[in-house]
């Protein structure tokens, strides 16, 4: 069974509380970028914290996925100095940060199908022989 470690558990709790808060509160400008941009950030973190924990044939779609992820956090911050201006441009450099950061995604899942018959064979933690 997988277990959580307790930095893993308390991301997780975070995450969740930021989402529960975010779905309960009036919408806001300050709550956008604090509950929903601020998710978007500690998901960076936690991908950040992932790609310094995996070896070499694994960091590759933790190092895309985070890319992706600081693209959407592009077209958020973006999408939101527009709001806060009280402009609507579409399309804007915001969307297509939201739509580039796809090419990493699909990329990072594309490796990790790829790196996934690897992990199943060799121990969490291990460099598989070559």
């Amino acid at each position: 069974m997988f277990r959580l470690t307790r930095p893993q558990s308390v991301v997780l709790g975070v995450g969740l509380a930021m989402g529960a808060l975010y779905v309960a509160l009036p919408y806001s400008g300050a709550s956008e970028l604090v509950l929903y941009d601020g998710a978007v950030v500690l998901a960076i973190g936690a991908s950040i914290a992932g790609l310094r924990r995996v070896w070499d044939t694994r960091r590759r779609p933790w190092l895309l996925t985070t890319i992706a992820l600081g693209g959407w956090l592009v077209g958020e911050l973006t999408w939101w100095v527009f709001q806060a201006q009280g402009l609507d441009p579409f399309p804007s450099v915001g969307d297509a940060a939201f739509l580039l950061a796809y090419i990493p995604l699909a990329m990072g899942a594309a490796a990790l199908t790829r790196t996934q018959s690897v992990s199943e064979t060799a121990p969490h933690g291990s460099t598989p022989a070559s």
